[in-house]
């Protein structure tokens, strides 16, 4: 889970969903480590 500072809104990171903000929801992506470089892209 990821906690926003400003509002203290918790999200999931699975898919997003706000935990303690329903209705509230984040985008979510994939990130890899690969040769010193991070690859990111929107989750599917």
């Amino acid at each position: 889970m990821i906690r926003c500072r400003s509002h203290g809104f918790v999200y999931r990171l699975s898919d997003g969903r706000g935990v303690n903000c329903p209705g509230f929801r984040i985008q979510v992506y994939d990130v890899k480590a690969e040769d010193g470089s991070l690859l990111v892209r929107p989750a599917s």
